[in-house]
């Protein structure tokens, strides 16, 4: 039952901050947020099944129709732009947390970290290293854009499984944030920068920044590049986001490294997410 409470009292304050925003649009958000909560307490024996049940029955569109030619007026000027730090953007399609809170989530799966660490086979760092990687894409059913930090700010996340993770946005213009986690097994930093591309109904998304890992017991260095992100149907249908393209972790220690390649997903690739 206490995760029922927890989850009751996490949905309250996402109503809260859509109250407070003052925001009209966010009123089916409320219905939905309710609908889930009735729907997860109903199917609570398998929780993925009835989050992919209500994913499934619900995927989110960013807009009313009433809001769609206004908006789109206001936006087709800047098809071909990179509109990282120059466009005013709608409330409504943000989540009410900040990029700093949302670089943290790859420290979901840090364990996998841990194992790495713990092996003697330098292809196995990678293999855990790797699988690492991925797990961020967890979060991509979560379509909405976190807000952008203002300079200065910072974030705290402690004792999360025995890690700190601390993060600063160092620039404003372009936006540019820097964190850095560690426990008894790595150290993990990580310079985010984004360089986009307005599509009109779509974003491309190309990171730009450095993310490295180092294994503490044998001093491994890892350098992670991940793929370009497109963000579809901003506008008009409902957004899905997709990566295609390269990952490469490296290991600069031995020169080994690891190519995954992320398949695009096509038309109606959303559904690949759900």
């Amino acid at each position: 039952m206490g995760t029922w409470r927890n989850l009751e009292r996490d949905l309250e304050d996402m109503r809260e901050y859509y109250r407070h925003g003052k925001a009209k649009e966010a009123s089916w958000r409320k219905s939905q947020l309710k609908g889930l909560l009735t729907l997860l307490k109903e199917k609570e024996g398998d929780i993925f099944k009835a989050l992919k049940h209500y994913l499934g029955k619900h995927h989110v569109e960013a807009f009313r129709d009433e809001d769609r030619d206004s908006y789109w007026k206001m936006m087709h000027k800047y098809i071909g732009s990179d509109i990282t730090s120059m466009v005013t953007l709608p409330v409504i399609i943000f989540e009410p947390m900040t990029m700093l809170q949302k670089m943290a989530e790859l420290m979901e799966y840090s364990y996998l970290l841990d194992r790495a660490d713990e092996c003697e086979d330098p292809y196995i760092w990678l293999v855990y290293a790797s699988l690492w990687a991925i797990s961020v894409y967890f979060a991509y059913q979560r379509t909405w854009k976190p807000f952008n930090p203002i300079l200065g700010e910072t974030y705290e996340m402690a004792n999360h499984g025995g890690i700190s993770f601390n993060s600063e946005q160092v620039s404003h213009h372009p936006p540019m944030s820097a964190g850095h986690a560690e426990n008894e097994h790595f150290t993990y930093d990580v310079t985010s920068k984004l360089k986009t591309k307005f599509l009109g109904n779509s974003l491309d998304v190309f990171p730009l920044g450095r993310m490295r890992v180092t294994l503490k017991k044998d001093g491994v260095v890892l350098d992670l590049v991940p793929p370009p992100t497109k963000v579809n149907n901003l506008i008009f249908g409902s957004t899905w986001v997709d990566s295609p393209g390269e990952m490469i972790m490296t290991n600069l220690t031995t020169g080994d490294k690891v190519v995954l390649f992320f398949q695009p997903c096509g038309w109606f690739g959303y559904s690949t997410y759900l």
